[in-house]
């Protein structure tokens, strides 16, 4: 199961802490971050994808300002209008008016709760919240099926689209124009899956993907990395997000991550994978005495440089392209694209 993202908005830091101590207890893969105001939240709301968002309404909306319970209201239209927030938004508040709560319903608000909050109501309808989105997640691997991601790459994309349109570019150290905001996307494609399926069975076949995508989200990718004598954190972030598109195909999309560190990224699930032994899977009699490298080949676009484009179905089909490169020219290895936008092999 891959981590769920929660964004708590409170200006109580003793709140804060104590809905998050709950929400951890209650499931340990909730990815948490919180905010004391309107604006921070929306800054956070920018970067990436929240599966569900805690708003107490009696907020203030800069920092400094009073808590007042119309900027809650105003965070709703804003999220739901103007972002485009398709998770479920659960509303708090010290009032228990009905009247009231109609009001927070009908602006979109997934549900209503009223303070004091108790621990495990506030645990079950957050675990319920997320299970309504949980939908779109492809059943054999916990990630997202294609049609969910594709929908999530869409509303990143504006984001990212809209951020460089309105900020315009910034000038580095060196003097040169760079955007200000980035978007990448990793193809990724299995290697010799027929040979697995027909040496071994579906079955195998079928625990293979989910090894290749547990990669992605297990505890495995939360320790440490040694690369080059330097530690990582991750291999992917809590708040990248993962599918599989069907197959032996995967996808991930990257926020705030550029070209090049979108192939450091590449390199270390590919070198991860390459790692995996099959018989840890069929056990020592079953693979009969056979070696099969598990490998994935690997497609990297990131928008708008090197890849500028008008639309994310458009960065799908410069991956798709990228990554059928690969699998037609150098299984097992990434391509993407240079400065001069041309197709070439990257590892």
């Amino acid at each position: 199961m891959r981590d769920i993202s929660v964004l708590i908005i409170d200006d109580d830091p003793l709140i804060l802490k104590t809905v998050s101590n709950i929400l951890l207890r209650s499931n340990p893969h909730y990815y948490i971050q919180t905010a004391q105001n309107i604006r921070d939240a929306l800054n956070l709301v920018r970067k990436t994808y929240w599966d569900t968002i805690l708003l107490d309404l009696s907020i203030p909306y800069e920092p400094g300002d009073e808590p007042e319970t119309s900027h809650g209201l105003r965070a709703i239209d804003e999220l739901i209008r103007e972002f485009n927030i398709t998770a479920p938004i659960i509303a708090i508040t010290g009032y228990s008016d009905d009247d009231f709560s109609d009001v927070v319903l009908d602006k979109g608000a997934y549900y209503f709760l009223s303070k004091p909050l108790r621990p495990k109501s506030l645990s079950a309808i957050v675990r319920n919240a997320t299970r309504f989105k949980m939908s779109g997640f492809d059943g054999l691997t916990g990630l997202l099926n294609r049609k969910t991601f594709e929908e999530r790459l869409k509303s990143e994309f504006e984001r990212v689209k809209r951020k460089n349109e309105e900020n315009g570019p910034f000038i580095d150290d060196t003097g040169t124009s760079q955007p200000r905001s980035y978007l990448s996307l990793l193809f990724l494609d299995g290697d010799n899956f027929k040979v697995i399926n027909d040496t071994f069975s579906h079955l195998t076949g079928d625990q293979v993907l989910k090894k290749i995508g547990n990669s992605f989200v297990d505890d495995r990718v939360y320790r440490p990395v040694i690369e080059n004598g330097k530690n990582f954190k991750y291999i992917i972030r809590p708040y990248d997000i993962a599918a599989r598109f069907g197959g032996d195909e995967f996808s991930i999309f990257l926020p705030e991550t550029d070209h090049q560190n979108s192939l450091v990224v590449a390199k270390r699930i590919r070198d991860l994978i390459r790692d995996y032994d099959i018989t840890e899977i069929v056990g020592e009699n079953g693979n009969r005495g056979q070696k099969i490298q598990i490998s994935l080949s690997i497609g990297i676009v990131t928008y708008p440089q090197p890849n500028f484009v008008n639309s994310y179905t458009e960065l799908i089909t410069l991956a798709d392209a990228a990554m059928y490169a690969s699998k037609e020219t150098r299984k097992g290895h990434i391509f993407g694209y240079n400065p001069a936008g041309i197709l070439t092999q990257l590892d």
